[in-house]
């Protein structure tokens, strides 16, 4: 049996024994000492032995060709089929026992373990293995910054190392079947064993590759003394200081304070803390809040946050920004219309405010300064007395205003009375008789119409007919005029009634309708009158005629030409009517 030495774990003084090891993940496996599989050929599914050919020519395998090739004690022999080796704080993950799983070093040759994710770590763990005696390994930790940090160490024989990993056994590396202790031994005597290596690393440092060397002097008489690393484990180190901040509002108005909270982890004991905006440093803002008053619309406000954190690194890290919104204040107005400034009395009056700046707002509306209303825009004044003064008050909810009350402009309404017109005067006049004075209530209007002058009407002057006559008041447009009709007659006896023998219809107000005598109480009471075409037929007829037809008959023009009419008068001398017939022309 050959000397075997044991690698020795060193402890880290930063963190203890308590530290945890992880799995991490490497490549630059160059062989493969590991059977696997359910056959029988050790020698197939590795590619190299592990220690000297010619003398023992072992390899490791694996439970699954333990089982397969039945070894016995049964379930004693092989490493576990995933490869994996653990503890309560340490676990290593052996690379696939189908691929490269060692890194495999005679005397001298080196080979480079590269991390998977470069890490920083406080330590790093390797799972090693020495056969032909024990063997030395210059050990090179290559760190991203282009500096490295190298320790030699010596890994004992894996017949003599004593770990928590062992008692796996070792197999011949050739064609089975395997006899019990002569291929394949060392199981239940707790052999082999594997060594770890624990290396302290500076925590600040970030780990890219692992570089070994075999450096063993060499077996006296000729042979090497072989180095195996089978997995690497670590404690990373998750020191990045970091920082957020929060702000209690980034919308605010111009003036407003605003207090910028920080959040940090892995700061330290002691943390430093600078605030800037807009890239410029605040003096004297070594707190976790911060609290401005002059900010300006797009202001940018940063934290730093510079870390006492044991391996800390970067020591110093900013905070995402946060842009703020400023806003300009405000100042609200509200203006308002109404719907008439002057109207007659009893009719109501609407009033509309406009809010410039005013949110959701309230109104509080005031007539002659008292207030009448609330919370509306619109308000009605149901009864407005003549120079009423309206006026409104809005209180507002607006965003960055200046102040939250605004008083409108003010509308005036002037109020016109309604006045009830009544006129007493006669429905005629003879054309000789005396001005008639015109008499009405309420007094103080004007009279106006044909033939009056003042608040008189004078019958000669208007002539004869009908004259309409108006009382009104001017300038008062809620009040009406009011207007009589007077006929003016003149008396002639005998009377005359000699019917016209021509008309014109043509609408150019002359001869326009048939005239058949003057109708008055004196003379012509009514006339009852019939015309013919000149073959005798009646086109029109009327007993109660008011010298108003106009040649058509159901709104058709009679033609141009001659007609014969008869007209029976009742005279207000006579008790018989008086019977006239003649001729009429109609021309257009």
């Amino acid at each position: 049996m050959k000397e075997f030495f044991l690698c020795i774990a060193l402890l880290n003084p930063l963190f203890g024994i308590s530290q945890v090891y992880e799995a991490v993940a490497i490549s630059g496996f160059n062989h493969d000492v590991i059977a696997e599989g359910t056959g029988n050929s050790s020698l197939s599914t590795t590619s190299k032995e592990m220690d000297a050919l010619g003398i023992s020519n072992y390899v490791l395998c694996n439970h699954e060709f333990a089982d397969a090739n039945s070894f016995t004690p049964q379930n004693a022999y092989g490493l576990p089929n995933n490869g994996l080796l653990t503890t309560t704080n340490r676990t290593y993950q052996m690379n696939p026992y189908t691929e490269s799983n060692v890194l495999y070093l005679l005397r001298n040759e080196s080979g480079i373990l590269t991390l998977d994710s470069a890490t920083r770590f406080s330590n790093l763990s390797l799972l090693c293995l020495a056969t032909e005696g024990s063997a030395t390994i210059s050990v090179t930790f290559n760190f991203s910054d282009g500096t490295s940090q190298t320790e030699s160490k010596n890994i004992l024989d894996w017949f003599v190392a004593t770990s928590p990993f062992l008692g796996y056994g070792r197999v011949k590396r050739i064609n089975g079947p395997f006899a019990a202790g002569v291929n394949y031994e060392g199981a239940p005597e707790g052999k082999p064993s594997f060594s770890i290596f624990d290396f302290v690393l500076p925590c600040i440092k970030t780990v890219q590759s692992i570089t070994v060397l075999n450096s063993s002097p060499g077996i006296p008489g000729g042979g090497d003394n072989r180095a195996f690393i089978f997995g690497v484990s670590g404690t990373p180190v998750n020191t990045t200081p970091f920082i957020t901040i929060s702000a209690s509002q980034n919308n605010i108005c111009k003036g407003d304070s605003v207090t910028f909270t920080s959040s940090i982890m892995l700061g330290g004991l002691t943390p430093v803390y600078v605030w800037s905006i807009n890239g410029t440093q605040v003096p004297l803002t070594n707190k976790s809040t911060f609290t401005p008053t002059n900010l300006n619309n797009g202001d940018v406000v940063t934290c730093s946050l510079t870390s006492n954190e044991l391996c800390a690194f970067p020591a110093t890290v900013t905070s995402t920004p946060i842009q703020m919104v400023v806003n300009a204040r405000k100042i609200p107005k509200v203006s308002i219309i109404s719907s008439d400034s002057k109207v007659c009395q009893g009719t109501p009056v609407s009033f509309s405010a406009t809010p410039i700046y005013g949110g959701t707002p309230q109104f509080r509306w005031f007539v002659n300064g008292s207030i009448q209303s609330s919370d509306s825009s619109g308000f009605i004044l149901i009864a407005p007395e003549d120079d009423d003064e309206i006026n409104c008050l809005m209180i507002s909810n607006e965003f960055c205003i200046a102040f939250d009350t605004a008083i409108s402009n003010f509308k005036s309404v002037a109020v016109t009375p309604v006045l009830a017109i009544s006129i007493h005067q006669p429905d005629s006049a003879n054309i000789e008789g005396d001005p008639i004075s015109l008499a009405a209530t309420p007094s103080g209007g004007n009279w106006y119409g044909n033939g009056v002058v003042g608040n008189q009407f004078f019958p000669n002057t208007a002539g004869l007919g009908f004259h309409s006559l108006y009382y009104g008041f001017p300038g008062n447009e809620c009040t009406l005029p009011d207007s009589v009709s007077i006929k003016v007659f003149e008396i002639k006896l005998p009377c005359e009634y000699d019917p016209a023998e021509l008309i014109t219809p043509n609408g150019d107000g002359k001869n326009d309708q048939w005239i058949v005598g003057i109708f008055n109480k004196v003379c012509i009471q009514t006339a009852e009158i019939e015309i013919f075409n000149r073959w005798g037929k009646s086109v029109f007829k009327n007993n109660s005629y008011d010298n108003l037809w106009d040649g058509k008959i159901d709104g058709k023009d009679l033609s141009s030409g001659v007609y014969f009419f008869q007209i029976k008068y009742a005279l207000a001398s006579l008790s018989e009517p008086v019977k006239k017939v003649g001729t009429l022309m109609i021309f257009r």
